[in-house]
């Protein structure tokens, strides 16, 4: 399986590459419920792109995480969202060199 991305967990992504945010103000900056938010939290969490202490949520260390991150970084203005919907973020992992075993776990 492929690292598919809906495009509120792209929005959420975009958010964490400001900082460490809590649940409530991802809810507070998305407009969306609080279920909502944690729902895309945990399939995000699953996916190894962020990380939670306690009540405070980030972007793990995972390599396609920080490719995200560098990439939203070079376009902080563009629409990256539309780019990485669906199995798109896949590449990410290529691009990440994502080749040793323990890496490609998350393809599965």
């Amino acid at each position: 399986m492929w690292l598919n991305l809906s495009k509120n967990e792209v929005l959420a992504l975009e958010e964490l590459c400001f900082g460490s945010l809590n649940a409530g103000q991802l809810v507070e900056t998305l407009g969306k419920k609080n279920s909502f938010v944690s729902r895309i939290l945990n399939k995000l969490e699953e996916k190894g792109l962020i990380i939670r202490k306690g009540r405070e949520v980030s972007l793990s260390p995972a390599a396609h995480s920080q490719s995200f991150k560098k990439l939203y970084d070079s376009r902080p203005n563009a629409k990256i969202e539309s780019w990485l919907s669906g199995n798109s973020m896949s590449v990410l992992l290529v691009l990440s060199g994502a080749n040793e075993v323990a890496d490609l776990k998350l393809l599965e």
